[in-house]
């Protein structure tokens, strides 16, 4: 049997390779003659991870069109007179039928309708419990491309999850059209109900979300069963081979005796949630789209709280976050409540150069404010080339990011340094469940909605990331 699951797995490896070398290959080339020989040797890796991406869709092309042959003769009558019912969608073994059959009994599960059996069946969820023990609930597994459409691509690609966010969905999610006012749900008298006066207009007005950094940056990796137990090869400044040693001997002499130490990390998954209330009258008559409507009031309260927790989570009953990780690097600032030059430099030299590859800085917006106004001795922008070419996109020869969770100015975690991709780890169970009441706030003619997801997380290779201090180093 061919493992789709092991597949798609290998082509997003190989996929977030090639997009690492590409940023290699840029890095490179702006280096002009001195990064000439890299070039050269990262375009033929990246060559390589292309032929071997090529080579992967072959052979799940392969798999598809011996997968459409075979449900090609599923599909034939298995009668004499050449007449069978068709196969209902929630029993329909193309992905995409099930799918479009999963859309469908969603809506009318947000919408209040009964579901059949089979229906429930669709889209009842099959986690019944987190690592907790506590029960996940009921209600509906949310759609795959809702699933992207509220937690981003990248979650999406390493959950395999195989739709798309369409066009007029993606526009939808769009950061100029968030933030769903409380009048728009029907809360007060300007809400819905106004909404449906005379004329509707199928367009949510809305300010932008903050956008978040840092959950994109991370490794994503399912938590089929609510907990994962990493295996993570002993290391440190003196001994990064993890106990392996290697001696000079003369002819005959004893071999050394080598013992690598390995450890388990283990990372146990925890509720995040998110609810919120839409007026009946919304839901019968929206003509944006429950899917995309749903996925608006959702995207960004969900998202920025994971964010928040990978920089600063308790690890109690949430992901345990960068600044609160003891094996991360932790720097000493030049002077207190500032960032300089000086502290940008010793972060990325607090992480070794074999460490850098593919880091990059996070930083408070209140952080590339000060970085902005910083001047030299005649007034001149210290970070930015000139009024006239605009802003460095680099601190240090290294991209940064203004990361809308980050600590303010002056505060531990201010500025993060390194390859979160490799430094952080972020477990997520597959199903993410709307639950839908219209008891709570029955007399207002509101149906309360909350969407939950188990998530959990914590460094496993602190020594990868480095973060500034609270503290200046005098």
């Amino acid at each position: 049997m061919f493992k789709w699951k092991e597949h798609k797995a290998k082509m997003t490896a190989c996929a977030d390779a090639m997009t690492d070398l590409e940023g290699k290959i840029k890095d490179a080339k702006g280096r002009g003659d001195d990064g000439a020989d890299d070039v050269t040797k990262l375009q033929g890796q990246y060559d390589a991870k292309v032929a071997e991406f090529d080579g992967l869709k072959a052979t799940a092309d392969e798999a598809k069109a011996k997968a459409a042959r075979v449900a090609d003769i599923a599909a034939l009558p298995d009668d004499d007179d050449g007449h069978r019912l068709p196969a209902p969608a929630a029993q329909a073994k193309d992905e995409g039928a099930k799918a479009m059959a999963h859309l469908g009994v969603f809506e009318k599960y947000v919408q209040g309708k009964a579901l059949s059996g089979q229906e429930h069946d669709l889209v009842k969820p099959k986690s019944t419990c987190n690592s907790e023990g506590k029960l996940a609930g009921d209600g509906c597994t949310l759609p795959p491309r809702m699933v992207q459409a509220i937690l981003g691509k990248h979650w999406a690609a390493a959950m395999g999850l195989p739709w798309v966010v369409p066009a007029e969905l993606e526009r939808a999610m769009q950061a100029a059209k968030t933030m769903l006012s409380t009048d728009a749900v029907g809360g007060g008298g300007s809400g819905a109900a106004a909404l449906f006066t005379t004329q509707f207009i199928p367009q949510l007005q809305m300010l932008a979300f903050d956008v978040p950094n840092i959950l994109d940056r991370v490794a994503i990796t399912p938590a089929s069963n609510g907990s994962i137990q990493w295996p993570k090869l002993v290391q440190t400044d003196s001994n990064e081979l993890g106990g392996v040693v290697v001696e000079w001997l003369d002819e005959g002499a004893p071999k050394p005796e080598t013992e690598p130490e390995f450890e388990s990390i283990s990372i146990n998954t925890h509720e995040v949630s998110a609810y919120t209330e839409i007026s009946e009258t919304l839901l019968r008559r929206s003509a944006i789209g429950l899917e995309a409507l749903l996925a608006q009031l959702f995207r960004a309260a969900v998202r920025l709280e994971i964010d928040r927790t990978i920089v600063s989570g308790t690890g109690t009953g949430q992901p345990l976050g960068i600044t609160q990780d003891a094996t991360v690097r932790t720097v000493a600032r030049a002077a207190a409540g500032a960032v300089g030059d000086a502290d940008l430099v010793n972060l990325k030299h607090a992480v070794k150069p074999q460490h850098r590859a593919g880091a990059s800085f996070v930083v408070a917006d209140s952080v590339e404010q000060a970085l902005e106004l910083s001047v030299d001795t005649l007034g001149r922008p210290l970070f930015r080339a000139s009024m006239a070419n605009g802003p460095y996109d680099r601190l240090v020869g290294y991209p940064y990011d203004v990361g809308t969770n980050s600590p303010a100015l002056g505060t531990a975690g201010d500025v993060i340094f390194g390859n979160l991709r490799v430094g952080y780890m972020l477990g997520v169970e597959a199903e993410v469940v709307v639950a839908r009441s219209e008891h709570f706030r029955f007399r207002n003619n509101l149906v309360a909605f909350k969407v939950h997801a188990h998530v959990g997380g914590r460094p496993i290779q602190g020594r990868a990331i480095s973060i500034l201090g609270a503290v200046d180093a005098s």
